[in-house]
């Protein structure tokens, strides 16, 4: 009896690693599309971004809404694993989330300095309105 659960034993230890490794190899267009994302959420520094929308207004937003997005340095594209459909979902992938967040917080840049020149704007009518209130 002890060798047929030996042998049992064994295969199920060897059906888990190759689905284990099947699982693996099969990284297809969407598993890169998704790990490109992930890692240009973690390389972008959205300051430049919002710095761009707030000093050049409406310019930097339109660059950043007809503009590819950056793609990742070739070392990092070298490097990766996997098929080809794998490398092209993850470019594709890095790329858009890439503009996305670049878009995103230029408009938030853009939106910022709107909303400070509204409030200068406000603060030096009320003191000249408040000025000439006091000769009538």
């Amino acid at each position: 009896m002890k060798p047929r659960r030996l042998v049992c034993v064994a295969g199920v230890l060897i059906l888990a690693v190759s689905l284990c490794s099947a699982a693996q190899a099969q990284k297809g267009y969407m598993d890169g599309y998704n790990e490109g994302r992930s890692l240009a959420v973690q390389q972008i520094r959205p300051g430049a971004s919002f710095a761009g929308g707030f000093f050049l207004g409406i310019v930097y937003v339109a660059y950043s809404l007809l503009a590819d997005g950056q793609a990742p340095s070739p070392a990092q594209m070298q490097s990766l694993p996997g098929s080809d459909d794998y490398k092209r979902g993850f470019l594709e992938g890095y790329k858009e989330e890439w503009k996305r967040i670049r878009t995103k917080n230029a408009l938030y840049g853009w939106a910022t300095e709107g909303v400070l020149v509204v409030a200068v704007y406000l603060v030096v009518y009320a003191a000249l309105v408040a000025e000439y209130s006091y000769l009538y």
